[in-house]
């Protein structure tokens, strides 16, 4: 009776251990809205690999399209999982799940850090544009962002 008491726990214990390891989520991870969310550039409708989101009550997009949409340049530093984007005299650097970002070198925090979903880093678009000197407006009926140069 013993052992089979003994044996019953012990396997009880490693299902519980399996059940919750099936839902732990990644850190990057994050769970998808099930509305869309438009972004445009003065009155061009942008279109994206991966679509925009809104996490935190912000806007994330994916940082290689903004940033080529908005005419800057864009790289990416695995080891230590940052992005940086350049146009003019303007630079932003982020990093994956971190709140501190730089602009120009000034550090400042972001309400929603960068993450990771299908292989692209979103970030929130209001932060990028306006680090470029660009206006950003948000319309919550149409669930549009709308970016415009000053």
């Amino acid at each position: 009776m013993k052992k089979l008491l003994r044996t019953t726990m012990i396997a009880l214990l490693l299902s519980t251990l399996y059940i919750g390891s099936a839902f732990a989520q990644p850190l990057d991870s994050v769970q998808m809205p099930q509305e869309t969310l438009s972004v445009k550039l003065n009155d061009t409708l942008l279109d994206f690999d991966v679509d925009p989101i809104i996490v935190n009550d912000r806007a994330m997009v994916p940082m290689r399209g903004i940033f080529e949409y908005l005419g800057a340049q864009v790289y990416w530093y695995p080891e230590t999982r940052e992005v940086v984007g350049y146009r003019d005299n303007n630079y932003i650097k982020l990093q994956i799940n971190n709140e501190t970002y730089y602009k120009n070198g000034n550090s400042d925090t972001l309400d929603s850090p960068p993450i990771i979903i299908s292989g692209r880093t979103l970030v929130p678009v209001r932060v990028i544009a306006e680090s470029l000197d660009m206006n950003v407006d948000w319309d919550a009926v149409s669930r549009t962002v709308t970016i415009t140069y000053p």
